[in-house]
């Protein structure tokens, strides 16, 4: 195994569930997520060679360009999911998050890496309402922490089963002001989660 700086990790740290609640509700659910949020992902994070960061002198020129890269890539655009709200939990994918746990726990421990998990915080106070959650397009507002909360217990059960590390930061501790959005931490939030989580991180990983 190449390791970068010459030295084999101690330990990986994973931060989930809000990604994956993201493709709750797809009719067509695949295992890796490749189908919508992978491929979402390449416009969510701008990295297409000619973007929305992408400018010239000419307004019409700018836009006309970045018609055409967007028409010519062969990497095509995602549609949003359409279809009708979820009523209930997504049991499809509460599954696949628990296969692929396993599957991420399985190859650390080939090589000899410690998993530790933590599971998702979101910002409780500003998930109210009856509107689509946007990153979360087919669930409510009002129903997205709740369908999170059932996959932080999912997280914790299949790490203590599989000899993993389950990192327990209560969202009780965090207030509205520590997110910028939804799940996004803000900077005081940022300081505030890395407090709890580097005295747990350095008793999981102390060798």
């Amino acid at each position: 195994m190449t390791t970068p700086f010459g030295r084999r990790p101690d330990c990986a740290h994973y931060y989930v569930g809000w990604n994956d609640l993201r493709s709750a509700g797809l009719p067509h659910l695949d295992s890796g997520y490749a189908d919508y949020h992978l491929r979402s992902q390449i416009d969510a994070l701008k990295v297409r060679r000619i973007s929305v960061d992408f400018y010239t002198p000419s307004p019409l020129l700018t836009m006309s360009i970045r018609w055409l890269s967007i028409a010519v890539d062969t990497a095509r655009p995602v549609a949003e999911p359409a279809g009708p709200m979820l009523d209930n939990p997504d049991t499809r994918l509460e599954a696949l998050f628990d296969r692929n746990i396993a599957t991420i726990s399985a190859i650390n421990r080939g090589r000899r890496i410690r998993t530790l998990w933590i599971g998702q915080l979101l910002n409780r106070t500003a998930l109210t309402g009856e509107e689509s959650a946007d990153w979360t397009t087919l669930i409510r507002k009002r129903d997205v922490w709740p369908m999170q909360a059932r996959l932080n217990p999912i997280l914790r059960e299949r790490a203590q089963a599989l000899g993993d590390v389950y990192l327990d930061i209560p969202v009780g501790h965090f207030s509205s002001q520590d997110f910028a959005d939804i799940g996004h931490f803000s900077a005081a939030g940022s300081s505030k989660f890395a407090m709890h989580l580097a005295p747990l991180v350095q008793a999981a990983c102390r060798r």
